[in-house]
């Protein structure tokens, strides 16, 4: 027989997830000069944390941000994700090849991007469909602007050593010909349609798949350019350059953008005019798009460094810039902006303090990567009824220093507050034997046959595309899950549904064929859309008490994968099951 340490399980240690819900408070900036500046910090009155502190970081490159973002950037719980598999494989493949091209030697992100390549562009062959797309989840009907995205990765993969058999990328080339080119005349098209055509323009220049014969299509976007979004802009002079080298309308494109931004007292920025879902236009995925090009076509452009400082100082509180996608593009482009900016001198000490005591210090030196310096603060050390005062300190010598700060505060789960920024959702329970005039409940019995509804609400006031909705379950009990092989005390499981009735489709609720089906985790449920019309939607899954206790259940989440901003929370709760 074999033997094995039950403290060392097999399968890696078991997460301990904390009942809380954490509210972060975060700023950030960029000091390029020798001196000072201060940041006050104050504890927010009509809040009772229930833990947290203050977290700092400082950071003496571009590259030392980078990496710091690939390591908290969460791999893909699930390869059935295209866009999350796309968004892991892309800022490696970025972060890589910046620090290869400065002469930089990073081992362990070599051997990680070895096993990302392999692992990821194998994962996009098996998604791809018969019809040489990708959908957005693995099996679902095929996406242009989404196979757009998978042809440029794939095609960089490529060229970093990743086996990408040829079929895949002309079938890829071929799909967005016939779905998205088709008798396509730009002059015709709705803006978020020529932004949406211009980035698998762009696709296929940099796969090599455009042609001669696509010269109308070129010139017909340049001709509606002022239709266009400052990330299209972008990429179009990308794709015009490539296309025709030393073509004056490229240089005319970035001069444009340049002269359009959005200039603050200490950053630059660019913001999509566009209002619709169908294509990413955060603030931060198009000033990313037009730094990853000012980059390669006009590195000495002031606006270049003002705009990295803006993607530097908006990392949310767990280090990243919103969604994986806007994440991957933020860490493109700072990958091009580091060669292009030279980040790789830096010659400073650097040090913060609180309240006049040092906090942290460091100091740059050669042409390694610095080492991110971070420190924190426990709450029981800021003063909950004065400001507290943050300095940070550079000294003279070559390179910026970028830092960032998090004042983070922990509120118990049963005192979360529903939150709804453009989506709403709620959660119920009910005994699931119960079908008509049934009343949530707070408890359940610890019974032989005892089962669960759970019942979720989610209502758009505006159609969205690329929904995601991830509700977590209380720690005592399991979900059922139909598709297992065996199920839980011999029972026929019953899969997830949506509440649905043929012949009154709209009583309890509408819209069932919109989901994808649901993706079932250890500690919670996943549903996904590619497209929901504006209106209300019930979902309802099935669970088995399993261990008798209170357990504090932590807040369903709904958001849009390319605009995390747009997002409802549920409340807080505590849910009993009895002995």
């Amino acid at each position: 027989d074999t033997y094995q340490d039950a403290a060392k399980p097999a399968l890696g240690p078991i997460p301990v997830r904390a009942y809380t819900v954490p509210q972060a408070f975060v700023t950030a900036g960029v000091l390029g000069e020798a001196g000072s500046r201060q940041e006050v910090v104050s504890l927010p009155r009509t809040l009772s944390p229930d833990g947290g502190g203050l977290e700092v970081e400082m950071t003496a490159s571009l590259a030392a941000t980078m990496l710091e973002g690939l390591e908290v950037l969460p791999a893909p719980s699930c390869t059935c994700n295209n866009e999350a598999v796309l968004s892991y494989l892309l800022p490696n493949l970025a972060t890589y090849q910046a620090t290869q091209a400065s002469g930089i030697e990073v081992p362990e992100l070599q051997r990680r991007l070895e096993g990302d390549l392999v692992d990821s562009t194998a994962a996009l062959v098996r998604n791809q469909n018969a019809d040489g797309g990708w959908g957005w989840i693995r099996g679902g009907s095929s996406d242009g602007y989404l196979t757009a995205y998978a042809l440029f990765v794939l095609a960089r993969a490529r060229q970093e050593g990743a086996t990408v058999p040829e079929r895949v990328l002309e079938g890829a080339q071929e799909y967005v010909r016939q779905h998205v080119f088709g008798d396509v005349s730009p002059d015709r098209l709705d803006p978020w349609e020529l932004d949406r055509l211009v980035f698998v323009v762009y696709a296929l220049q940099y796969s090599g798949g455009l042609l001669v014969d696509d010269q109308p299509i070129l010139d017909g976007l340049h001709d509606g350019r002022d239709r266009l979004d400052p990330w299209a802009q972008a990429l179009l002079a990308l794709s015009i350059e490539a296309a025709s080298p030393g073509d004056p309308r490229a240089r005319d494109l970035i001069s444009n953008l340049e002269t359009s931004a959005v200039r603050t007292a200490s950053s630059t920025n660019w913001e999509s005019e566009s209002a619709s879902w169908r294509v990413p236009g955060t603030p931060l995925y198009t000033t990313a798009v037009v730094v990853y090009a000012l980059a390669q076509r006009d590195p000495a452009a002031p606006e270049l460094l003002e705009a990295v400082r803006y993607l530097a100082a908006n990392r949310n509180a767990s280090g990243l810039w919103g969604s994986t996608y806007e994440s991957a593009w933020v860490i493109l482009a700072l990958s091009e902006a580091m060669q292009g900016l030279g980040e790789l001198q830096a010659d400073f000490a650097f040090s913060a303090e609180v309240n006049g005591a040092t906090l942290a210090s460091g100091e740059a030196s050669g042409t390694q990567i610095p080492v991110p310096v971070r420190a924190s603060v426990p709450l029981q050390n800021l003063s909950p009824d004065l400001p507290n005062a943050l300095t940070f300190h550079r000294d003279e010598g070559l390179g910026r220093l970028y830092y960032r700060a998090a004042l983070i505060l922990d509120q118990p789960v049963e005192s979360v507050r529903p939150l709804s920024h453009g989506l709403q959702v709620s959660r119920a329970y009910y005994d699931a034997s119960c079908t008509a005039d049934c009343a949530p409940l707070t408890a359940q019995g610890l019974a032989p046959g005892s089962r669960l509804a759970a019942r979720l609400t989610l209502t758009l006031p505006n159609d969205a595309y690329y929904v995601m909705l991830d509700d977590f379950i209380p720690a005592g009990t399991e979900l059922l899950n139909r598709a297992l092989k065996t199920s839980q005390q011999g029972e026929d499981a019953t899969q997830a549904q949506l509440v649905y009735d043929e012949e009154d489709p709209y009583a309890r609720g509408w819209g069932w064929w919109y989901f994808n089906e649901p993706q079932f985790h250890d500690d919670r449920i996943t549903w996904t859309a590619d497209y929901l019309p504006a209106g209300t939607y019930e979902l309802t899954y099935t669970l088995i008490p399993t261990m008798a206790g209170e357990f504090r259940v932590i807040p369903a989440h709904a958001w849009l994968a390319f605009f995390p901003d747009v997002q409802g929370t549920s409340g807080g709760a505590i849910f009993e099951i009895e002995p």
